[in-house]
């Protein structure tokens, strides 16, 4: 785990973040995994979709670029969904609700890149 360090609107922010860079950690996600809890993450490095059948509970989706401009934020996407944004790189996944907690709005930068 990495500690993802930002400042919002809603002040200084930090997240514990879990990196899935591989394919098989992608493709395993949060799968068969308890909640995350309300400070931690997973962030899938490549991604540009995410699904989530077989989730048991919403998730919050973070959709940013290569340079970790938030391009899109998917709030409380219930199980057995599909979202998408094609001009993502990174797709950071939250517990539902985190990401207004912390002030997560497009166009702000988080700085993933030194995550992975």
């Amino acid at each position: 785990m990495a500690i993802l360090r930002f400042h919002s609107a809603t002040g200084e922010q930090a997240l514990e973040v879990e990196v899935a860079a591989s394919m098989t950690a992608r493709l395993r996600g949060l799968l068969r995994r308890p909640p995350l809890a309300s400070h931690q993450g997973l962030l899938l490095s490549p991604c540009n979709m995410v699904h989530t059948a077989g989730m048991g509970y919403p998730l919050d989706l973070v959709f940013l670029r290569h340079d970790g401009r938030v391009l899109r934020v998917v709030s409380h996407v219930r199980p057995n969904r599909v979202r998408l944004c094609w001009r993502a790189w990174y797709t950071l996944e939250l517990r539902a609700g985190t990401a207004a907690r912390c002030g997560i709005a497009a166009g702000m930068d988080l700085p993933v890149g030194r995550l992975t």
